[in-house]
């Protein structure tokens, strides 16, 4: 048996379980956690003064979940870790899966050519990469234990990940400056070229009044998040389907506007912006 600790912030993670107990009921795992619901793929459960409700009922090694938190608190899993040869079946479309290796793999190593090729986009908590003929683009450039992935395929495939020859890293970010609360329900705007913009400059996605998305420019194709409302307290006020977000790039203490044809946001969708240019700076 093995013993593992995940840290969870408040509000939504999106994760897997790389152990499981012999009873892998969503009850058993999560009884003792103030866990408020749980959403896989198209299932889901709430924790509720009668108990755990839901259609979903036992929690699987290949799938990812949301889990919502009401305050960060640490899981910890007792029981039979995860076989890193297990085998994944991709349907068309959105699947919610984890990853099984033991150590963080980059995203062109651990897939297999034919998957790859199957393979348009990929989103973890916050984070996506965009599958173009120049290879990958975004945030998200390993995989990583733990962690839970949207894979999104234009084909229906098995696969089993490859062992990655070199230690990738997770990369990590600077904090935004406007901070913004992960949402369940998310959409990623790849941003490919912005008027003027520089290096170290922040792109910050608004609805409304709200920062619902922000990501520091690199100099390349970068994908900005833009967070929905997932009906929780974290995400009040954060995008509906068919409304769409706003862009405004912070430079120093300068807040700027950018114009162009955004598209409108939809949950678990993944936009190329070819070009936005920059209005008047607003003081």
């Amino acid at each position: 048996y093995t013993e593992l600790s995940i840290e969870l912030h408040g509000g939504s993670n999106l994760m897997s379980f790389a152990v499981l107990p012999a009873d892998n009921t969503v009850s058993n795992v999560l009884s003792n956690y103030n866990i408020s619901a749980i959403a896989g793929e198209g299932e889901a459960a709430m924790n509720t003064d009668m108990g755990w409700v839901g259609s979903l009922t036992n929690i699987l090694y290949e799938n990812g979940y949301w889990l919502l938190l009401n305050e960060a608190g640490t899981l910890t899993l007792t029981g039979i870790p995860i076989e890193p040869g297990l085998q994944y079946s991709l349907h068309a479309g959105n699947n919610l899966i984890s990853y099984s290796l033991l150590d963080c793999g980059s995203i062109d190593e651990v897939l297999p050519d034919e998957v790859e090729e199957c393979i348009y986009a990929i989103a973890g908590e916050g984070v996506a990469a965009l599958s173009t003929d120049n290879g990958w683009v975004g945030s998200l450039s390993a995989l990583c234990p733990d962690e839970g992935y949207w894979f999104v395929s234009e084909c229906e495939i098995d696969f089993t990940y490859d062992e990655p020859s070199g230690l990738a890293r997770k990369q990590v970010f600077g904090p935004s400056p406007y901070p913004y609360s992960q949402s369940s329900r998310q959409a990623f705007y790849f941003m490919e070229s912005v008027e003027n913009i520089e290096i170290g400059d922040w792109i910050l996605a608004y609805s409304g009044d709200k920062v619902i998305g922000a990501r520091q420019w690199q100099g390349s194709i970068i994908d900005v998040p833009a967070m929905g409302s997932d009906g929780s307290k974290y995400t009040e006020g954060y995008m509906e389907a068919g409304g769409t977000p706003a862009f405004k790039v912070q430079r120093d203490d300068e807040l700027i506007d950018l114009e162009g044809y955004v598209p409108a946001w939809s949950e678990n969708r993944f936009f190329m912006v070819s070009n936005l240019t920059q209005a008047k700076i607003l003081p």
